[in-house]
């Protein structure tokens, strides 16, 4: 019987980028893997005593302690989208109840992650061996390293050589014998117990990790049409909105702009009406011009579907926009985002607003 890989990626829907990224190595490799959803502590549960689980791979975000063994990782709640947090001691004593079992990969979906110590103790609680893979890289490169993972992983590979397969080019030190550890010093050292893994993919720089994380998340994002905001402006601020859109691009925000979305030579009211149920978010961009006769008839339409769906529609006041701007009434009473003032950052509020993740102001 082929390994099954069990993906747990709680608040990633399998086609994120990281998530489908992570499938398409397994699918590459010949791997059997399910995506476990939703990915709460209790479907886990269930899959574990199906008994057919050999490799649970989380890619997940948490919270470091002062003690690895009370870092928490957060899980998809088990009665709605609310995260709950389940620290690394419990969250082991649930894999080691699965005799089939045989690895555990953890690999932080963010940057910052601080995870250090976590594959040992997942190992000190009864997990019989585990991996802590650096943060997630550039999508492309994820699922080359999670084929290269799989396939070694079907081979019995030793857990050094699983290891390497994370792409990091630092060497790896033991944190146990059956837990590695990527290790936060370019200068660690290997140990008797656990030999130095070979380099497999050149360094990259972080600068340009992210350029490609951003661009194929970008890509993923059209590819499934699913747009994070739909901008709506009078074609007398095109040059300033379609500036905008592209520093929303830069920070992995998808615009929908008509000029880049609609093809010539077709009506673009059907276009529009068939991409508009799935945009998450709209803005409403005002400028000197004020607001132009066909935005204020895109205003209305998309304000009963927004509303329907309950999903922002923002109010973006352009640099030129006028002291006294006149906004639709419906409008008015919802917060802007105003591009003639510096502090605070317009732009961070804009992506506040389009994706719901608060800015650190402070």
């Amino acid at each position: 019987m082929k390994p099954q890989v069990l993906i747990v990626a709680p608040g990633l829907a399998p086609t994120a980028p990281a998530a489908a990224s992570v499938l398409d190595g397994a699918q590459r490799a010949g791997v059997e893997a399910e995506f476990l959803a939703p990915a709460s502590e209790n479907a886990l549960r269930r899959h574990l005593k199906t008994g057919n689980v050999q490799l649970v791979y989380l890619l997940a975000q948490g919270k470091s302690r002062a003690s690895a063994s009370h870092t928490t990782l957060n899980f998809d709640g088990a009665n709605g989208p609310a995260s709950r947090a389940v620290n690394l001691r419990h969250l082991a004593s649930v894999i080691a109840k699965s005799e089939a079992t045989r690895l555990v990969v953890l690999q932080p979906t963010e940057a910052t992650a601080e995870m250090g110590g976590s594959a040992a103790a997942l190992v000190e609680h009864g997990v019989p061996a585990a991996i802590l893979w650096p943060s997630v890289p550039a999508v492309p490169l994820l699922g080359e390293a999670a084929r290269r993972l799989f396939e070694r992983f079907q081979a019995a590979a030793p857990l050094a050589e699983l290891a390497a397969a994370g792409g990091s080019t630092d060497n790896t030190e033991s944190a146990g014998k059956l837990a590695v550890t990527a290790p936060t010093s370019p200068t660690a050292t290997p140990t008797a117990a656990q030999p130095a893994a070979s380099p497999i993919a050149p360094e990259i720089p972080a600068a340009e990790v992210r350029r490609r994380e951003i661009e194929a998340t970008l890509k993923s994002k059209r590819v499934a049409g699913l747009f994070d905001v739909f901008l709506c402006y009078n074609r007398a601020d095109k040059r300033a909105v379609k500036a905008i859109a592209r520093t929303l691009k830069e920070r992995g925000v998808l615009p929908w702009l008509d000029e880049w979305e609609l093809p010539p030579g077709q009506p673009w009211q059907p276009l529009l009406e068939q991409q508009m149920e799935s945009i998450r978010s709209a803005a409403v961009c005002v400028g000197s011009a004020g607001v132009g006769p066909w935005q204020e008839q895109e205003l209305y339409g998309f304000l009963r579907e927004f509303v329907d769906r309950r999903a922002p529609v923002i109010p973006v006041l352009l640099p030129d926009a006028p002291t006294a701007p006149e906004l639709p009434v419906f409008l008015r009473a919802m917060t802007w985002v105003d591009f003639r003032q510096s502090d605070p950052e317009p732009m961070d509020r804009l992506e506040w607003g389009i994706t719901g993740v608060r800015p650190a102001f402070e």
